[in-house]
C-alpha cells in the first residue's frame, strides 16, 4: 500500500479549504480544494480511505476517497473528484 509513503500532507480549515503540502518545503501549497459554502463552515477534520480498485488499470495502484466533517453541518462529505 502507497498511502502514507508520500512527501505529502494535507490540512482542513476555518475558510473552508482542504490544502495539500509538500513537506520537504514549507511554502509550496500543491493543491487547494474549496468546500461548499452552503453547506460547510470550515473543515474540522479529514481522511483518505483506500477503496478497492473498480477496474484494472496499470498506472493507479488503488482507487482512493477523501472524506471530510464540515463545523457547520457535522456529517460526513465525501470528496471524489480531483481536477
Amino acid at each position: 500500500n502507497n498511502i502514507g509513503n508520500s512527501n505529502v500532507i494535507c490540512s482542513g480549515s476555518l475558510d473552508n479549504t482542504i490544502r495539500f503540502w509538500d513537506i520537504r518545503s514549507s511554502k509550496n501549497q500543491l493543491y487547494m480544494i474549496k468546500g461548499n459554502e452552503k453547506e460547510n463552515d470550515g473543515i474540522l477534520c479529514l481522511k483518505f480511505m483506500a477503496l478497492k480498485k473498480k477496474k484494472e488499470t496499470k498506472d493507479i495502484k488503488y482507487d482512493l476517497n477523501l472524506c471530510y466533517c464540515s463545523l457547520k453541518e457535522m456529517k460526513v462529505f465525501l470528496f471524489e473528484k480531483f481536477d
